[in-house]
């Protein structure tokens, strides 16, 4: 069985990058935090990726504790960092839902956070929408081909002109991508309710907000209709 040592190794050094902290920052971090005391020189072997270095493969003596409180501090899984899995998250839901189709952590959040009760949002709609839609399935195909073209010309009849343009397979998979995408666009006329009473109650509550009104005001008047409140329809950006 291949040592899952690199693999903790290029995560743990990975996540701590992306927060900015030094090995001297983290240790301090996981002392406050869950009063644990990991040196700053364990934490540099757990991260040496190289296999021939002299400290290589020194994470497999890692505790149980400690791989715990790194996943804790990441907001990840134990079984991101050991590389039993690509999806950070630590959610179950999550966990099950990629393995049973496949998405990544990220699409996966974005389809949660587009189950909203707002029906001005449609998002999920919309998405169910492309997916049921034939045309968006070869579009799908499209795109994949455009991102893997690698610019190889195609023989093009002579046009009247004797001249023969130039096409290669990503002009091919751009044009017909471009025409699926609209005839989609074409398709979604209609497939969407207008929602108007809705609307306007999401206008009433942004002219309520501009004369006055306190978000938690708002709020309350969203959970009266049973809306789940998010900033973003009142222009004020992320939810709280």
């Amino acid at each position: 069985m291949e040592s899952l040592s690199p693999v903790l190794a290029k995560r743990l050094k990975e996540l701590r990058e992306k927060k900015g902290l030094t090995l001297a920052a983290l240790s301090k971090a996981l002392m406050e935090q869950y009063g644990i005391q990991i040196s700053k020189e364990s934490l540099t072997n757990y991260e040496v990726t190289d296999s021939f270095h002299t400290k290589a493969r020194k994470n497999e003596g890692m505790s149980v504790k400690y791989l715990r409180c790194l996943a804790d501090f990441y907001n990840v899984s134990s079984d991101y960092l050991l590389g039993l899995t690509d999806i950070p998250n630590a959610d179950p839901n999550t966990q099950t839902v990629h393995k049973f189709i496949g998405l990544s952590g990220e699409a996966i959040d974005f389809l949660r956070l587009s189950h909203r009760k707002n029906p001005i949002y449609l998002r999920n709609d919309a998405i169910s929408f492309l997916l049921e839609n034939e045309r968006f399935q070869l579009l799908l195909d499209m795109i994949i081909g455009f991102g893997t073209s690698r610019g190889k010309k195609i023989p093009y009849d002579v046009v009247s002109n004797g001249v023969a343009p130039i096409v290669t397979d990503t002009d091919v998979f751009r044009a017909k991508a471009i025409d699926l995408f609209s005839s989609i666009l074409l398709d979604s006329k209609g497939v969407f309710p207008e929602n108007e009473v809705e609307r306007g109650f999401y206008g009433f509550c942004c002219h309520q907000y501009e004369n006055g009104a306190s978000l938690d005001s708002i709020k309350s008047l969203f959970e009266q209709h049973g809306l789940t409140f998010d900033q973003n329809l009142i222009g004020l950006g992320e939810e709280e």
